[in-house]
């Protein structure tokens, strides 16, 4: 995760700093925000309303939400710019309600620092049994999915609990 966050945030430095050149040059930059918001999610909602099953669409909102909150709002927080706050504030609020999800934010500090760095159980007994370290791609990623996604919210908190407590029989069986 930290390589693949760092090209991200090198790839799209350049879109969130002028977003805060547009965000300090507006008269109502709350305003602005919700109309940034509002964008964003009427964009995703056109692409996936263009997918013709249902699977898939729910499959690729999955995908956006997960970028979202393992690339996107930690990047725009890590710019520690005027509009990182009420940027990510106002697209968390607007696509939760337009999609019926439960997108948060976190930084990319929190997501490191993980939720007490608990094992992925699971995908790390795939993992090593596919000889990959503890710090591979897949595991990283979905660490940060559970931190940055999975614990923004109560229900999250309750699956993730819910899976430490069955994960480990599931392994060793």
């Amino acid at each position: 995760y930290p390589e693949q966050f760092e090209d991200y945030y090198r790839k799209y430095t350049d879109v969130l700093e002028a977003v805060e050149k547009v965000y300090q040059m507006e008269e109502e930059p709350a305003k602005w925000c919700q109309k940034l918001a509002d964008h964003l999610t009427d964009a995703a909602a056109d692409r996936l309303d263009a997918i013709p099953r249902k699977g898939q669409r729910g499959d690729t909102l999955l995908g956006y939400n997960m970028s979202m909150a393992v690339y996107l709002f930690p990047a725009f927080l890590e710019t520690k710019s005027k509009c990182a706050e009420e940027v990510t504030d106002a697209i968390v609020e607007t696509w939760n309600k337009r999609f019926h999800t439960t997108v948060g934010k976190a930084s990319y500090d929190k997501i490191m620092g993980g939720f007490q760095r608990k094992f992925c159980y699971i995908t790390t007994a795939v993992c090593e049994s596919l000889g990959k370290e503890d710090d591979c791609y897949e595991l990283e990623l979905l660490r940060s999915y559970r931190d940055g996604y999975l614990m923004a919210t109560r229900e999250g908190e309750a699956l993730v609990k819910e899976y430490y407590n069955i994960a480990p029989t599931i392994v060793t069986r």
